[in-house]
């Protein structure tokens, strides 16, 4: 079921506000894969509740140190999951709408690549050629640009 318009550009709203869309990178031996994730963070438990009930995720708590501190809430999405949600709240995006764009150019490469080389070469070791590995190094690159503190977009 997709989720009401006034909801999706609500969320996008928060996202806007509150939130962060990460490509991911990580390595291990030789083998390299990126993952998109959104993450929203607030000190009111609420409205994260509201986009978990909407769209899955999880909430965590982090703990600040000192003793009036308010405990800051954050609700997590990734892969799959948060391309849908991206896919969903993309159009009513103001501030964030570039990241999000990456963040799903990023999930539509893995899912093609991914399927293409099921087809091709199933059951075989996956790893991803270097012209993959760096198409998707790109992608984390501009959205990192995007991120950076100071810079104006």
């Amino acid at each position: 079921m997709r989720v009401p318009k006034l909801i999706r550009a609500y969320c996008a709203g928060f996202i806007d506000g509150e939130g962060t869309i990460y490509i991911l990178k990580q390595t291990r031996g030789k083998s390299t894969w990126h993952y998109i994730k959104v993450e929203a963070s607030n000190t009111n438990k609420a409205p994260l509740e509201y986009l978990q009930s909407n769209y899955g995720g999880t909430i965590y708590e982090h703990i600040r140190q000192g003793e009036h501190r308010k405990i800051i809430y954050i609700w997590c999405l990734s892969t799959r999951r948060a391309f849908t949600f991206l896919k969903e709240i993309e159009p009513y995006l103001k501030v964030k709408h570039k990241q999000a764009q990456l963040a799903i150019q990023l999930q539509e490469r893995i899912m093609n690549y991914n399927s293409e080389y099921k087809t091709q070469h199933f059951p075989h070791a996956w790893r991803l050629s270097n012209e993959e590995v760096e198409a998707r190094e790109q992608l984390r690159f501009c959205l990192k640009q995007l991120t950076k503190r100071g810079i104006m977009n």
